[in-house]
């Protein structure tokens, strides 16, 4: 008799973790609807057909230094979206801004800027970025910054219509 109630007792509890993936954590928890906080395990007392749980995650914040160089990239509401990632890539040598502490967060980047943007990435993941190409059959290539050459050059998968266009 004693078996029989504890096996009961056991059915109607369950406890279920939550393990985020990595890069991310917990935010919040939802049981039925109503927050629990940033739990990473719930213990159901009585289980029943309705529960439900919702698991809110959320990406990690970049690993950056709170010294922003730039004026024009104040961190408020409306720039937060972006200011994380303005800093990162400052801070890890893929964009640099324009000088005088300015990045444009509201300019239009361009096909140059962008090649170069993959560039540098590619070299910060440490991959090989020795690879190039000859840009002379392509009518604009006058048009590729001084310096810029062997970035554009590597980034054959860009080119169309006999243009330089990344």
């Amino acid at each position: 008799m004693k078996k029989r109630l504890f096996a009961a007792f056991v059915c109607l509890c369950m406890i279920v973790s939550l393990t985020p993936d990595s890069g991310y954590h917990i935010s919040d928890v939802l049981v039925n609807g109503k927050s629990v906080g940033a739990v990473t395990s719930y213990t159901f007392d009585e289980v029943w057909k309705g529960h439900n749980i919702q698991v809110m995650f959320a990406k990690n914040r970049p690993n950056i230094k709170e010294n922003n160089p730039f004026t024009d990239v104040p961190y408020g509401p409306d720039t937060h979206w972006y200011y994380d990632a303005v800093l990162w890539a400052q801070q890890n040598g893929l964009m640099q801004g324009y000088g005088a502490n300015l990045f444009g967060p509201n300019d239009p980047v361009t096909r140059e800027q962008l090649v170069m943007i993959f560039y540098r990435y590619e070299q910060w993941r440490g991959n090989d970025t020795a690879a190039s190409g000859n840009l002379s059959r392509f009518t604009d290539v006058g048009e590729v910054p001084r310096g810029h050459g062997k970035p554009c050059s590597g980034q054959r998968d860009y080119q169309r219509q006999g243009q330089w266009n990344p």
